[in-house]
């Protein structure tokens, strides 16, 4: 690749919209910096596992979790419509933590 292919390669991604929405995600507040953890995976997944569990005592009930459903589901090919999420409860949702399987560590068993 000689200079002038690098140089316009550089200035299409810097245009790409989703550069800058990288870029400024990188310079977010990081929890787990903060505390010294960055680097304790199981740590992570330890705060996610309570984040996430409605039955946790973090006072937040099933708020982070039906947020990260909402995200995670947007995209489907079969999205559920507002009005059906917002009838699901999440309070039967099992979050298990799985300490040996490799590339899963918590996994949410959502009920009713």
């Amino acid at each position: 690749m000689n200079t002038g292919e690098f140089q316009e390669l550089v200035g299409s991604a810097i245009a790409d919209p989703d550069f800058e929405r990288i870029q400024l995600s990188l310079r977010e507040p990081n929890i787990f910096r903060a505390l010294a953890i960055s680097r304790q995976e199981i740590r992570h997944s330890n705060s996610l596992a309570c984040l996430f569990d409605p039955q946790e005592n973090q006072g937040l009930r099933e708020i982070v979790l039906r947020k990260f459903l909402q995200q995670s589901t947007e995209r489907s090919p079969v999205p559920e419509s507002p009005q059906e999420r917002a009838r699901k409860s999440l309070q039967s949702t099992r979050i298990l933590r799985i300490h040996r399987r490799p590339g899963r560590d918590v996994v949410l068993s959502l009920g009713g």
